[in-house]
C-alpha cells in the first residue's frame, strides 16, 4: 500500500474511533439524564434520514425523501395521466 493511502486509512480509522466514543458517551449521558437523552433524540430525528439508521433509535421512517417532481408521481403515487 502506498504511503500515502495508509496515512488517509490512519486518519479514516481515527475519525470513525472518535465519533464512536464521541456517540458512546453521547448514549450514556442519555441515558442517565431524561432532558438530555429527550433532546438527543429529537435531534437525531431531524439528523437521521436513512430508514435503517432511523429503526436504530425506534423512530418512525421519514417521508420527506419522497418528494414530488413535477410530471412524475411520488412513490406509492398511481400514476394518472395529464390534462
Amino acid at each position: 500500500m502506498h504511503l500515502m493511502e495508509r496515512k488517509k486509512a490512519r486518519k479514516r480509522k481515527a475519525d470513525t474511533r472518535r465519533k464512536i466514543l464521541a456517540g458512546a458517551w453521547v448514549l450514556d449521558e442519555a441515558e442517565q439524564r431524561k432532558d438530555f437523552g429527550e433532546f438527543v433524540l429529537k435531534q437525531l430525528d431531524s439528523f437521521l434520514t436513512r430508514p435503517n439508521d432511523r429503526a436504530l433509535f425506534d423512530l418512525p421512517p421519514r417521508n420527506e425523501g419522497l418528494k414530488e417532481t413535477p410530471g412524475k408521481p411520488m412513490d406509492g403515487e398511481p400514476q394518472v395521466p395529464p390534462g
